[in-house]
Order: structure tokens, then C-alpha cells, then sequence
């Protein structure tokens, strides 16, 4: 009955690019500050540790918009439109979510990211569900289409601004057609390429072949340009958008990329 709970102690065994290099994960996980103090913030949040983890939830841009509804509708509608068995059956279901969740983050000093707050999502969406309803059957309707509209199109900007593999195989797919027996491929871009057939026969990065195929989180022109005024470490021979939107910012953008191997670049890759 125990496996479960050495299980949960255990997660800071798996090393993770979200502690610190160096970080002693030797130390135990429980009521650890060290552990919450830190993790790295999701959305770069630094205010004070032991309430980071919430304002980098509430601001996110996974699950933050789903919280800012519950609270708005709330605010707007609960008080005139909930009877006091409804809004206290909310607020003890919202008060367990809240108590489950600081139990993940103080007690178990797991990585606070919004998919660990599922449970805490859901209160949220029940909330949403039974405001928005009552609501909608009284005068509410104008602020019920006002709170979701937001959100849906809060939404809508997440989802454009996430990396999609699914525009770029045909490219990736030309190009190593176009350069048979001339063409590597970094690991990061064989993992989005996998269902790309014409990529399980290149040799992973670093072979000796003259062009590499590599995601950038950016652009193409930025990667082979990491500095201002240094010659390009590799040479542009294609590139395709593969996330992000340039006119909400061109931060969310990110490419696929042909790359030409110079020779300070082949130096800087040798295996």
C-alpha cells in the first residue's frame, strides 16, 4: 500500500531541465522549500516563492483564462443567482481543489505546471457550467457571452501560437528528396517528423552530412545569426514555419529549417 506514496516521493529522481544545474536532488521532496523555491516558473513569474506557483497559474496561458472566467462569473452572478446550499456546495468543492492542489506543491514539492491542476481546473469548469446556466435562464445572458467569447478567443490565440508538425512534413519530406544521401537530422526534429517515413533513414546529427534538418524556436535567419555581427554558423538553405503567429508575436514563432554545415558549425555539433 506504500508503493504509491514512495512512488510520488520518488519524482525528483527523474533528472529535469526544470531545477537548476547542479540542484541536490539527493534531498527529500517533503514540505522541501528548496524544491518550490526553485522549479522553474511556467510563464517567468518571480514574486516571492511561496506564492509564485499560483500567480504563474493564474496567468498562464494553459489554464489561466478558464480561472479568470470562474472568478468574473462569480463575482457578476453567484450571490443573485445561486440558492446557499449551491454556493456552498462551490466553495467547499473549490476549497478541496485548492487544499489538494497546495498539498502538490508545499507537501509533495512537485513541479507546479498547469498539468498538475486538473483537479483545480475542473472545480473551475463546474463553476463556469452552473453560473453560466443560471445566468443564461435570468438577465445574465450579455455577461454569460461577454465572459466565454473572451475566453474562447484567449484560446484561439493560444492554440495559434503552438508548434504544429503537420504543415512542415511535406516540406521536410521534399528536402530530403530533393538532397538524397546529403541530408542529417537533429533529434529534436526527427521527434516532430516521426510520421514523416522518408526521415527514419537519416543519420542523426552529427554524421558528417553537409546539410542538417533542425527545429528552431524562432527564426530560421536567428538561429545561423545567434549573435550581431559574427559570421552565420550554418547556411539558410530552406524554411517553414512551423508554429507560432508573427503578428501576435514574433516570440511564438518557430521553424523548420535546411541547414548548410559551415565549418565552424560542424565544429560546434561533432559528436
Amino acid at each position: 500500500p506504500f508503493w504509491r506514496f514512495r512512488l510520488s516521493l520518488g519524482h525528483v529522481g527523474i533528472p529535469s531541465a526544470e531545477l537548476p544545474a547542479g540542484f541536490d536532488t539527493r534531498q527529500s521532496p517533503l514540505l522541501n522549500p528548496d524544491y518550490i523555491a526553485n522549479w522553474r516558473r511556467e510563464t517567468g513569474i518571480h514574486v516571492f516563492w511561496p506564492i509564485d506557483p499560483w500567480l504563474n497559474l493564474l496567468f498562464g496561458p494553459r489554464i489561466g483564462a478558464t480561472f479568470f472566467a470562474a472568478l468574473v462569473l462569480a463575482m457578476l452572478f453567484a450571490r443573485g443567482l445561486l440558492d446557499r446550499r449551491e454556493g456552498t456546495l462551490l466553495a467547499v468543492m473549490a476549497g478541496c481543489a485548492v487544499f489538494y492542489s497546495g498539498g502538490l506543491i508545499y507537501f509533495l514539492a512537485i513541479d507546479p505546471k498547469s498539468r498538475m491542476f486538473f483537479v483545480l481546473a475542473a472545480v473551475a469548469s463546474l463553476a463556469i457550467g452552473a453560473i453560466a446556466a443560471r445566468a443564461w435562464r435570468g438577465e445574465g445572458r450579455l455577461g454569460v457571452v461577454g465572459v466565454l467569447a473572451a475566453q474562447g478567443g484567449f484560446g484561439m490565440l493560444i492554440i495559434a501560437a503552438q508548434n504544429e508538425s503537420y504543415s512542415s512534413e511535406a516540406p521536410v519530406a521534399n528536402w530530403v528528396a530533393g538532397y538524397p544521401g546529403q541530408t542529417e537530422i537533429d533529434v529534436v526534429a526527427r521527434r516532430y517528423m516521426i510520421l514523416v517515413r522518408p526521415t527514419d533513414a537519416l543519420p542523426d546529427r552529427g554524421s558528417g552530412k553537409p546539410l542538417l534538418i533542425v527545429m528552431s524556436t524562432g527564426r530560421c535567419s536567428a538561429f545561423v545569426h545567434p549573435s550581431p555581427g559574427e559570421a552565420p554558423k550554418a547556411i539558410v538553405v530552406d524554411a517553414h514555419q512551423m508554429g507560432g503567429s508573427a503578428w501576435l508575436s514574433e516570440a511564438t514563432v518557430s521553424e523548420m529549417c535546411l541547414l548548410r554545415y559551415t565549418a565552424a558549425f560542424r565544429r560546434e555539433v561533432r559528436p
